[in-house]
């Protein structure tokens, strides 16, 4: 029997090698390709937008009025194709000197002028600085009136900015929007970015794209990336296909998907939701998925503590915020009163909703003189609050910490046997 290749690379567990695109099955490999379809049963998809973000710094000018020479030098950075000072774009620098003492929205004014105009251009230098720093930048007046607002010429592109003022003013510089200089992976979830269109939507109702972070709300995410005609062929040594920016990139709307798992994922694990990283942490990207235990690993519980005021007959109520769920926990105390009692009672309100699939499930409870709430594993963060007339003195002990997303909308639908593809179960909208 002939020796079959390992599963990865030595240097990185991620590597993951196919055959060519006659879409053959290797031999020790269960799945396809992460992105495709797990049953060769094609469902649906959508066209999301992964746009190239132009960067935008504003420069507020304040303390004038000042009288002299302004100065503003750019520095490309990063073009769409890599280093720029690899392209020989060197810096470029234009100046603006005031007619007597000018208020701050006068100097914006005339830096953009002489931005615009290439006013006192004397020697080919002069000239030839001055084309390259319109082909870098655009200046023009941003939220106020003393700000001068500097837009990359070309979308994807970075650079760095430097208003050089006179005394007295100052310039304070803010960087409004950057290039996400990232690729979305195939087979990993993504995020609708909000910053862009309407509400994250162009006008043909397509979804534009970024990747996900921790702050990314679970109602924004889709996915998994659907392998589509925009993606570079993957050959040996690639880690993943991926999308640049400017892509249209293909979504699976419902079906089983052939997700990009970062762990293997156990049969225990079937139908049960999916874990989406939200933290780079080396080769493992945002959008990657695992299941309960891995999403484990690399996290802290949230724990809160809590110390009821003791008040005999009266109603106590701790609204419990975790998720998209919220949920009141209510017990009224007795006649003679007891801290024992009343976080027994609260308890034994949390146990009746807290298994599996139920909105306080992976909450866990241990009470006595306090009451301690315990997050899951995987740090997903909860909120008590008391509500009602009994305080329960709720404190958080300890801050949840997590590197993923309980999305518990899909679910694993087989076990898989290592880094790479797993199938995961989407519902039908």
């Amino acid at each position: 029997m002939p020796t079959l290749p390992p599963l990865f690379p030595a240097d990185s567990i991620t590597k993951i090698e196919f055959l060519p695109s006659e879409g053959v099955v290797e031999p020790y490999r269960r799945y396809g390709e992460p992105g495709t379809w797990w049953n060769c049963e094609r469902k649906d998809t959508c066209t999301g937008c992964f746009p190239a973000v132009t960067m935008i710094v504003d420069n507020l000018l304040a303390s004038g009025p000042s009288d002299g020479t302004w100065s503003i030098t750019v520095t490309p950075i990063t073009t769409q194709s890599g280093s720029a000072a690899a392209d020989w774009m060197a810096p470029a620098t234009i100046q603006y000197t005031t007619t007597g003492a000018e208020a701050d929205n006068v100097v914006v004014l005339g830096l953009i002028a002489a931005a615009n105009t290439g006013a006192n251009l004397l020697t080919a230098s002069d000239v030839d600085n001055w084309n390259r720093f319109r082909s870098y930048v655009a200046l023009s007046v941003g939220g106020t009136a003393a700000t001068l607002r500097a837009t990359a010429v070309q979308s994807g592109m970075t650079f760095s900015i430097v208003v050089t003022p006179v005394a007295p003013s100052t310039v304070t510089p803010t960087t409004v929007a950057s290039p996400d200089q990232s690729t979305l992976k195939v087979g990993g979830y993504v995020a609708i970015n909000r910053t862009q269109g309407t509400n994250g939507y162009n006008d043909l109702g397509q979804p534009y794209l970024t990747q996900i972070s921790s702050s990314t709300p679970v109602a924004d995410i889709v996915g998994p990336v659907y392998l589509g005609a925009d993606t570079e062929p993957l050959t040996s040594g690639y880690k993943w296909r991926e999308y640049d920016e400017s892509s249209a990139v293909s979504i699976a709307s419902y079906g089983v998907m052939l997700a990009y798992g970062e762990t293997a994922i156990g049969a225990a694990s079937t139908d049960t939701s999916v874990y989406i990283r939200h933290t780079q942490d080396g080769d493992y990207f945002p959008g990657m998925v695992t299941d309960a235990a891995g999403a484990a690993a690399g996290a802290t519980a949230n724990v809160w503590t809590m110390t009821p005021v003791v008040v005999n007959d009266t109603l106590y109520q701790l609204e419990i915020t975790y998720g998209l769920e919220v949920v009141v926990l209510e017990y009224l105390s007795d006649g003679t009163a007891a801290d024992t009692e009343i976080t027994a009672g609260i308890l034994a309100e949390l146990n009746k909703r807290n298994s599996v699939g139920q909105p306080l499930a992976g909450i866990t409870g241990v009470d006595g003189a306090t009451l301690v709430l315990t997050g899951p594993a995987a740090g997903t963060s909860f909120t008590p609050v008391s509500i009602g007339a009994g305080d329960m003195g709720e404190v958080e002990t300890t801050a949840g910490v997590t590197t993923h997303i309980l999305f518990a909308r899909d679910k694993f639908k087989a076990p898989s046997t290592a880094v790479g593809p797993v199938p995961v179960a989407i519902p039908h909208p």
